[in-house]
């Protein structure tokens, strides 16, 4: 199953809705889509959609899902890869009326350097990025709090 999430901003993220559709129709996607789609109007029957999901059921499709496809939301993206979970990312970008700015970019640049997530910065690239991520195996993520953690217990075991 792909989980796609775009978060709860009014803006609209129709070039996601519209690229899936494309995707399904060339059969490039063949899974389950579950969307938490938000303010989006989803009338493909291929997917499944809610405007806002209650988190403890976000938390169930984002455990079942074998690919989550997140705007660049910092919970979305942060909560997938907890989990493991492989992530393709796409910022909202303001000029085109998805957002008030470009902040989400910076994130989905970010991560990717770091090889926790695929970005996708030109919606046509999402049908290589689905491909890529059968063999995608991102590194393993640490939150800061892990980490401090990590550090931690290796300082005091060096006592």
């Amino acid at each position: 199953m792909i989980f796609v999430t775009v978060g709860t901003q009014p803006q609209l993220f129709t070039r996601l809705f519209d690229e899936l559709v494309n995707l399904i129709d060339e059969n490039i996607i063949t899974d389950r889509i579950i969307a938490q789609a938000g303010s989006n109007i989803v009338t493909n029957p291929s997917i499944e959609s809610f405007d806002f999901l209650p988190s403890k059921k976000m938390l169930e499709y984002l455990q079942e899902a074998s690919l989550i496809i997140s705007h660049g939301g910092t919970g979305s993206i942060i909560s997938a890869l907890k989990l493991g979970k492989k992530v393709i990312g796409i910022p909202r970008i303001a000029e085109l009326g998805e957002h008030i700015n470009n902040h989400q970019k910076d994130l989905i640049d970010t991560l990717s350097q770091e090889n926790l997530i695929l970005p996708v910065y030109d919606i046509k690239e999402l049908k290589s990025k689905i491909i890529e991520s059968t063999s995608f195996v991102p590194n393993k993520f640490l939150s800061g709090q892990e980490a401090l953690i990590s550090e931690l217990k290796e300082y005091i075991k060096s006592c």
